[in-house]
């Protein structure tokens, strides 16, 4: 179970703690009212369980433009996905997803060995490139949300 946010000071640690921040948070959907009760569930089963809570601290955003390397810069047959390339705060909820579309983009690329063909001296740069196309949408939504945020920061 994950409570907290941009910016919030004094994370909830406990059962009841956790019930009190959901109950505060201001959205124009409430929340479902089993999230209450499993606390207060939680909170009377307590000792029947082991909890721990940790503060997390989120690195920054950032995003490596491999397609953006100089021919020869890195090796042809070099290939990285998801966190690899990019790497955001996980309440985006993009992780998954940036990663399918890295391994969607690699298959494709290696669909061509597959018949027989050797890797050509391109072949990183042409799946940078392709994946970038499609994972820079990505990217620009999420600054664009982030900065609407306090406390953002990005390795850009």
């Amino acid at each position: 179970m994950t409570a907290g946010g941009w910016g919030v000071t004094g994370r909830p640690h406990s059962p009841s703690e956790i019930k009190q921040f959901l109950l505060d948070i201001q959205s124009p959907v409430p929340i479902d009212l089993w999230v209450p009760d499993l606390m207060d569930f939680l909170h009377h089963h307590l000792d029947d369980l082991d909890p721990t809570y940790v503060d997390l601290k989120i690195p920054p955003c950032s995003y490596i433009q491999y397609q953006k390397a100089q021919t020869g810069a890195i090796p042809s047959n070099f290939v990285a996905i998801g966190n690899a390339v990019m790497a955001v705060n996980p309440v985006f909820g993009q992780g998954m997803a940036k990663a399918c579309i890295g391994a969607v983009t690699l298959d494709r690329f290696l669909g061509c060995l597959r018949k027989g063909k050797s890797i050509p001296t391109n072949f990183s740069k042409r799946f940078f490139a392709l994946q970038a196309a499609r994972i820079d949408g990505i990217w620009y939504v999420i600054l664009c949300r982030a900065f609407s945020l306090t406390n953002s920061v990005f390795d850009v």
